[in-house]
């Protein structure tokens, strides 16, 4: 659909985590790079409780854009939050369906495929909980992954 391995170069870096206003680490990742779940496991190994994927997914793709989405909460133990282009650019029916999902998964809060505005709170501290009672990062086995 929308093909943007053949208009856009790739990267050559991982996402670097950068620090929010109250101290959190958070990483930012877009649109098709939500596919490579790679990505996102540095920022989260070294710290990172949040992660935005800003994203433009058509809405026959919706059901891929959530259940990555979940898939990245919980592999990770992070919140996610996906922001995701609404309406339509004459080509391309866009999905919405922005979304926050806890580490464990679960929906926190998700909008429908209007233009809207979400707000709300997280409770950071479930990161650590989540990472302490299914220490994932601890029993990483790289060497096996070649």
């Amino acid at each position: 659909m929308l093909r943007e391995y053949e208009f856009l170069e790739d990267g050559n870096e991982v996402p670097k985590p950068f620090t929010l206003s109250d101290g959190t680490l958070a990483t930012q990742i877009i649109c098709y790079d939500l596919r490579f779940p790679e990505l996102l496991r540095y920022p989260a190994k070294t710290g990172a409780k949040i992660v935005f994927y800003v994203a433009q997914w058509p809405s026959a793709r919706v059901n891929h854009w959530i259940s990555l989405l979940k898939a990245r909460a919980i592999k990770n133990d992070i919140f996610v939050v996906g922001t995701n282009s609404c309406g339509n650019d004459g080509n391309t029916e866009y999905a919405s369906h922005s979304i926050v999902i806890n580490p464990n998964g679960e929906i926190v809060k998700q909008l429908g495929n209007n233009e809207e505005v979400l707000t709300v709170n997280i409770d950071l501290a479930l990161v650590n909980k989540q990472r302490e009672a299914i220490p994932v990062f601890k029993n990483l086995k790289p060497h096996l992954y070649k």
